[in-house]
């Protein structure tokens, strides 16, 4: 997404979409709809105007400056859990191998 122009692009195909979507939601409506189906209307919708927003910001970034951001230090090391055994069951031997 370094090219300006197709980000111009991009945040202008974004709008389009989310008033296409708009539209369907007032149709939704209009035809009283199940509330599940407004409800996932409204989902998509406030999805794509994040998707617009994430754009937005990329492109305002561009423009500022392209030098790297450097990424982000966390105040922890971040703990991997792969193997959800509770503790308890390791400490009292719960997955030795019998003999047998």
């Amino acid at each position: 997404m370094s090219d300006l122009c197709a980000i111009v692009d991009y945040i202008t195909e974004a709008e389009h979409h989310i008033r296409q979507a708009e539209i369907l939601l007032k149709d939704l409506e209009e035809a009283q709809s199940s509330e599940a189906r407004r409800l996932r209307a409204c989902l998509y919708i406030a999805a794509l105007k994040r998707l617009k927003r994430m754009i937005e910001t990329h492109h305002t970034a561009d423009e500022r400056d392209e030098t790297p951001q450097p990424a982000a230090i966390l105040s922890e090391a971040p703990r991997f859990r792969w193997w959800p055994a509770p503790r308890m069951a390791i400490e009292t031997g719960f997955f030795r191998r019998r003999a047998g």
